[in-house]
């Protein structure tokens, strides 16, 4: 392991330890319930031990993008935008009952001071959602929509990303940028080509030889 590395996981595991103090609050969330709301100014931190949330854009039009629900484990929400000094840019809302632990500013801030491998995990943190964010846009971008369905199967099968599929037809739309129509049109292509068939709402790999074929085919 790399210095760099170790001194990473040495800030996530003081930082880790540092908000199980007993005189941070808890708060209980219900599902729907929001964590962040799109627009908002940051006045405290929340950390998320393990639960499910979604997250989600709301543009001006109208439009709706959902990036799908996320299976949390020792997740930090709101540093971007303290850090930035911006407004939330997304809505965050529980999707299950969950326990968050509310960190003052004041608190994470005497943390990133006194322990310069908390900042450096940070700046993990940033850079490997700024990374994630600029390689799924680009695929949303210059690629198929078929091409991102079947990518997307493909890495929740394999654990490669995880599993935040949603039972309704319009919320998986919306997590590709979608209408509901064509959202089933592309389902249906891919249906017929014999890659995918639909499980109790769900869409599963039938042959992932083939899925993985008709992916390397779009790549090239």
């Amino acid at each position: 392991m790399r210095y760099l590395d170790r001194m990473i996981q040495q800030g996530f595991e003081i930082f880790s330890q540092n908000v199980e103090r007993p005189e941070l609050k808890v708060k209980q969330m219900k599902p729907q319930d929001f964590i962040l709301r799109q627009g908002q100014e940051i006045s405290e931190l929340y950390w998320l031990k393990s639960g499910a949330c979604t997250i989600a854009y709301n543009a001006e039009n109208g439009r709706r993008f959902n990036l799908g629900r996320l299976r949390a484990r020792s997740r930090l929400f709101g540093e971007i935008e303290w850090l930035n000094n911006s407004p939330c840019q997304f809505e965050v809302c529980a999707d299950e009952p969950i326990e968050l632990i509310v960190l003052p500013l004041n608190f994470v801030t005497e943390l990133i001071e006194s322990h310069a491998s908390i900042g450096l995990w940070l700046s993990h943190c940033l850079s490997t959602k700024y990374h994630d964010g600029i390689e799924f846009t680009l695929a949303q971008i210059l690629y198929p929509l078929s091409y991102n369905i079947a990518l997307d199967l493909k890495h929740r099968q394999q654990g490669s990303r995880p599993e935040i599929s949603f039972r309704q037809l319009y919320r998986e739309a919306e997590r590709f940028g979608c209408s509901e129509r064509v959202f089933r049109k592309v389902v249906a292509q891919l249906q017929t080509l014999g890659l995918v068939e639909k499980v109790e709402h769900q869409l599963k790999i039938l042959d992932m030889e083939k899925l993985e074929a008709f992916i390397e085919s779009m790549e090239k």
